[in-house]
């Protein structure tokens, strides 16, 4: 698995667990069974996991739907690291390079004729995570939030 806590955080972790899964919807189960378990051993409050389990919810299946040109098995990276003030969630994949952060946004729909019921993930990611980054490094893209314990 690549190392993928990015060594510039100013917060020392208190706990770090990682996760491979492969690109196929029944894996959804293992993450939620992970995030769980994380969530529990390290007393986060439920509106972290909430969070957290959003942008899992929201980031994996594009990447199962949408990343691979191919139907071979592939594997995508989870890591959590739990630090004093903040939780860090890094998603990484060996699929086509797409930076979601570079998306642009929907428009503030007005009418229920405009509303549609795709293309929301990324807007939800980004307004509940305080932090966004991405990058592609070594054929990988390496999604990486943060979201505030307070």
């Amino acid at each position: 698995m690549p190392e993928l806590i990015a060594q510039t955080n100013s917060e020392s972790a208190l706990a770090v667990s990682s996760l491979t899964i492969s690109n196929h919807f029944q894996e959804m189960v293992q993450v939620a069974n992970w995030l769980t378990e994380f969530g529990t051993t390290y007393q986060l409050s439920n509106q972290v996991l909430f969070k957290l389990d959003l942008v899992l919810n929201e980031a994996l299946p594009n990447i199962i739907s949408y990343a691979y040109l191919d139907d071979n098995p592939h594997q995508i990276y989870l890591q959590l690291q739990n630090t004093e003030n903040k939780v860090w969630l890094e998603i990484a994949d060996d699929g086509l390079a797409f930076d979601p952060l570079q998306k642009i946004p929907n428009t503030m729909i007005t009418t229920l004729e405009d509303a549609s019921p795709t293309g929301r993930g990324i807007l939800l990611i980004k307004s509940f995570t305080a932090e966004q980054n991405y990058q592609y490094l070594n054929g990988l893209n390496i999604l990486r939030v943060s979201i505030p314990k307070a």
